[in-house]
């Protein structure tokens, strides 16, 4: 009785796991359609595009990568300046921006509340 059960859910498992890899492999087809140029995007990259919810938008994430840039922009620009010297960067440049581009006001506005709730 039990032992069949466990057999049956076991069965029923592992054709999920069969259906979410073949799932899996259709999307990787898909996006390397999408990117054809295998030393432009990696597996790993395709991997974690597929897994990516694309209608989330992660407002932390934007916070702590704007931090990250501003808090490192020195270094930014000192190699910027050593790579690129044909490009005659002021030492000294307080007009700067950061854009950031979302979907419409009311995600502009959740940005903007959520740079003031972490500062």
């Amino acid at each position: 009785g039990n032992n069949k059960g466990n057999k049956k859910s076991m069965k029923q498992n592992i054709n999920a796991y069969v259906d979410a890899e073949a799932q899996f492999v259709e999307l990787m087809n898909k996006m390397r359609q999408r990117y054809p140029n295998k030393h432009a995007v990696s597996d790993q990259t395709l991997t974690n595009l597929i897994r990516m919810e694309h209608e989330q938008i992660n407002y932390p994430l934007i916070v702590d990568l704007v931090s990250f840039i501003i808090q490192n922009e020195s270094s930014f620009q000192n190699q910027i300046r050593r790579k690129h010297p044909e490009l005659n960067l002021p030492n000294n440049n307080n007009n700067k921006a950061i854009l950031i581009f979302l979907t419409g006001m009311a995600e502009i506005q959740k940005c903007i509340d959520t740079f003031y709730d972490f500062n």
